[in-house]
């Protein structure tokens, strides 16, 4: 799965995005980092931060999902 997240990251336009600039501190007139630094540093991350970060990111998932499900109300239940 490494692999594939890998390559999608190959087309990902990351120096053009203001946001990601912004994370990284790459300043408007700097050049950015290369692709290359990107994977060698996503190489280096253990399986275990991998499943840190996957349950990470599920759980915030999970709770923008809660909050954006509309809960039908007791008034709503009884007329049906």
């Amino acid at each position: 799965m490494r692999k594939k997240w890998q390559k999608q990251m190959t087309f990902m336009p990351l120096v053009d995005s203001m946001s990601i600039r912004r994370f990284c501190r790459i300043g408007l007139a700097d050049e950015g980092f290369k692709k290359s630094a990107l994977h060698k540093n996503i190489k280096a991350l253990s399986a275990d931060t991998w499943q840190l970060i996957n349950r990470e990111v599920l759980a915030h998932a999970e709770e923008a999902l809660e909050q954006s499900v509309a809960h039908p109300s007791r008034t709503a239940l009884a007329i049906e």
